[in-house]
């Protein structure tokens, strides 16, 4: 049927089923990825590839192990058959990210295919990270600051766990006062999930490392948890000592960073017991993401914060103390809180501009999304920035944590537009040298409303815009494309939303 390495009928045999069974798999899986199947034949369909991929790793096993078909002859023979590399590029290129991954457990050569595909875009959040870095070597738990709960009736193996390790398993004390979380990463639960289990290797280490090295485009949904963090820190360091491997996402080209996360960042900066690190003020993840990729385009958006958030974190923060204090005193601290928390709600453009500070770049976009407080940031490079408004009328609403200030956005234009004229004068004698930031430097207008009072925004951008080009001529030929309307601007090119 084939021509096989062997001609002793036994280890022709057994290549025979070992391709039909690999062949039937394939078309298994092309048939779940392109046609909506019942929920029970999908089952069925899913227990027979298991079967059959059952059964050529045990048709595999054999061949190896007979001598008809040793490593010499099985690499010396032209005549071995295999699945053109081309028609698992076509597979591969047609199939979703599912198919991908099953795809990827057929066999090593379609591992070394399918990979690069599959890991191509990644987004990375704190439900998922801990399987992203999967196959990474981890931190020994014995160096780990972890405080875990302790059980109602421990076992023997747990008390074996705790002789070895020692503080394991020690009672939670009362956490400080006054704004300290009650419940942290470290006291989530010690082992991982349900059916995922990490036992790294130096192979899946090298092997991880190459994968997250085909990084190209890589989306930060939510910061990891704090030992996951540490883990990725660890790695990184350790590659930047040995500089013969390779660092994880050193090829991404476009780096997105969703509100949440610039949130996360912004909980791990305020809060004083997270800075365990040795980075500081920085989180860890970030911190190291950063300093092992060189990202040409970065989108970051601000997050968009409600009462909800500012009662969540007040709850979560507060609940250690409050059985301890009369309700007057509570309510005295819970009003100081919110205080702080609206306070530090202003001050999150300092979280945003920190993906602009790291003099290694070489960033050739950055883009800002609903933007509604804050400072610009300061770049020589291409800036866009897409403006959000509040919903609240003439007086700002006590529930509106982000209230745009009419007053204050207008005096951040008019400081923008002096940074733009003083750049724009010639650095030599020659009269066509100029600072090239007026023809990448856009300021897109809020999304108008649907309500009929809601016109009056693009008519006091518009006021702006001409008293711009009146304080300052020289800006006056370029005021169309430094400021557009919302309809006018293009989507953005790392994210593909305005």
């Amino acid at each position: 049927m084939f021509p096989l390495i062997s001609t002793h009928p036994s280890t022709q045999r057994r290549y025979e089923r070992f391709f039909c069974y690999m062949i039937l798999g394939i078309l298994i899986i092309i048939i779940e990825s392109h046609f909506d199947l019942d929920p029970k034949i999908e089952r069925l369909l899913q227990q027979v590839w298991r079967v059959l991929m059952s059964a050529a790793s045990l048709e595999n096993l054999l061949i190896i192990l007979s001598d008809e078909s040793s490593t010499k002859s099985y690499t010396a023979s032209p005549d071995r058959f295999t699945l053109p590399n081309d028609v698992l590029r076509h597979i591969a290129a047609v199939s979703d990210r599912a198919t991908l991954g099953k795809l990827m457990q057929v066999f090593w050569g379609c591992h070394d295919i399918v990979g690069p595909i599959l890991y191509s875009k990644v987004q990375i959040s704190r439900e998922n990270a801990r399987k992203v870095f999967m196959g990474l070597a981890t931190t020994p738990y014995d160096s780990r600051i972890v405080r875990t709960k302790p059980r109602k009736k421990a076992n023997a193996i747990e008390n074996i766990r705790k002789s070895w390790w020692g503080s394991d398993y020690r009672k939670r004390f009362i956490l400080g006062y006054p704004y300290t979380p009650y419940k942290e990463e470290d006291e989530e639960d010690f082992e991982p999930p349900h059916q995922v289990h990490d036992y790294p290797t130096v192979k899946s280490h090298n092997r991880k490392l190459q994968l997250l090295t085909n990084v190209k485009h890589l989306t930060i949904a939510s910061l990891p948890s704090r030992i996951v963090s540490e883990d990725f820190a660890a790695c990184v360091r350790h590659n930047i000592h040995n500089h013969g491997e390779d660092k994880p996402f050193s090829n991404v080209g476009t780096l997105v960073v969703k509100g949440q996360a610039v949130y996360d960042m912004a909980l791990w900066i305020d809060d004083p017991l997270s800075r365990t690190t040795n980075t500081g003020h920085n989180h860890p993840f970030i911190y190291h993401l950063l300093n092992s990729m060189r990202s040409k385009a970065v989108c970051v958006s601000y997050p968009q914060l409600t009462i909800e958030h500012l009662e969540r974190s007040l709850d979560k923060r507060l609940s250690p103390i409050s059985p301890y204090l009369p309700e007057d005193q509570q309510t005295a601290i819970r009003e100081q809180a919110s205080n702080t928390y609206r306070n530090y709600v202003h001050r999150l453009y300092r979280t945003v501009n920190y993906f602009t500070e790291i003099p290694k770049w070489t960033l050739d976009s950055f883009t800002i999304h609903q933007h509604k407080i804050g400072c610009l940031p300061y770049l020589s490079k291409c800036v866009k920035v897409f403006f959000e408004s509040c919903h609240c009328d003439d007086s700002p609403d006590i529930h509106c944590l982000q209230h745009t200030a009419d007053n204050k956005r207008r005096t951040m234009l008019n400081s923008l537009a002096n940074r733009l004229k003083s750049l724009s004068l010639p650095r030599n004698k020659k009269k066509d040298c100029y600072s090239n930031l007026l023809e990448h430097c856009v300021l897109v207008m809020p999304k108008p409303r649907s309500k009929p009072e809601g016109d009056g925004a693009k008519e006091q951008w518009s006021e702006w815009k001409e008293s711009i080009g009146q304080s300052h001529p020289s800006l006056l030929w370029q005021k169309d494309t430094i400021i557009m309307g919302w309809d006018e601007a293009d989507p953005c090119s790392c994210c593909g939303l305005k």
